[in-house]
């Protein structure tokens, strides 16, 4: 449920806690409070006391007056979450099965706005294969993934996440217009899959199918492969495989063909 950041009930010193919290997590090699108070535009003295209870409560980690990193306490919550969700149990073993039939990277991503999250990945076994990171975000446009997700939503409500302004482009063949995006997800409603031909990343292809639960909560899966080994079927040679491997993720965690919500609830 979304809930309203102008509500009474909005905690401005949590809200800037979370922050801190995802900032750091953008940074391996930590960053210090003068480096935090530049990124999140917010003067040190209100960090300060923020950081210092994160770091007494082991969310944080500091060596002497070094700079500070996500501590080992985040690890353990973010395992507790993965250990208790299906999507992810589910994630992994299908995964697997899909790196050992084809080699190649597996990942699986979620949709916030009009962005996309890599929230897991099964990296693939070839020399020569994508390096992803968990937790990047990139625009959903340029992505199979991004438009498996946004293909679940009507073509209204693409229209008024994106607006009129140009789409962001990550390659010389990234979509930049709000038309060929919906021309390409009229394509993919069709065949049940999307597919990125270099889109995001030159050299790089990638096919992705959507995954529901039963609240109609969607996640993607994808398989990426550098272009020089797809044969004459090109990227769609891997759709049977995707769109096997999201429909059982989506048998996995109790979602079965019209028995779910008539439309997904994303963010």
């Amino acid at each position: 449920m979304a809930v309203e950041r102008a509500n009474a009930y909005y905690a401005q010193t949590v809200a800037r806690t979370m922050q801190v919290l995802e900032v750091l997590g953008r940074y391996p090699d930590g960053l210090s409070l003068a480096d935090l108070s530049r990124e999140l535009g917010a003067p040190k003295s209100s960090l300060f006391p923020v950081l210092y209870t994160l770091e007494a409560e082991g969310y944080v980690s500091r060596s002497g007056r070094g700079p500070y990193r996500l501590g080992l306490r985040t690890f353990e919550v973010g395992y507790a979450y993965l250990e208790h969700n299906d999507l992810f149990r589910s994630f992994n073993a299908v995964a697997r099965q899909l790196v050992e039939e084809t080699g190649e990277t597996v990942q699986m991503a979620v949709l916030e706005g009009t962005e996309i999250v890599y929230v897991a990945k099964q990296e693939g076994v070839r020399p020569v294969r994508l390096v992803s990171a968990v937790g990047k975000r990139v625009p959903a446009h340029c992505t199979a993934l991004g438009k498996a997700l946004l293909a679940t939503l009507p073509d209204g409500e693409v229209e008024r996440r994106y607006g009129s302004d140009p789409l962001p482009a990550m390659t010389p063949r990234s979509i930049t217009t709000r038309r060929g995006l919906l021309i390409d997800l009229a394509g993919v409603r069709r065949r049940g899959y999307a597919i990125d031909r270099e889109e995001s990343m030159e050299g790089i292809a990638c096919v992705a199918a959507a995954v529901r639960d039963p609240r109609g909560q969607v996640a993607a899966i994808s398989i990426s492969v550098p272009l020089f080994r797809l044969g004459e079927g090109g990227p769609a040679a891997l759709a049977p495989l995707v769109t096997r491997a999201a429909a059982e993720m989506s048998r996995q965690v109790g979602w079965r063909p019209g028995r779910g919500p008539a439309s997904a609830s994303i963010s």
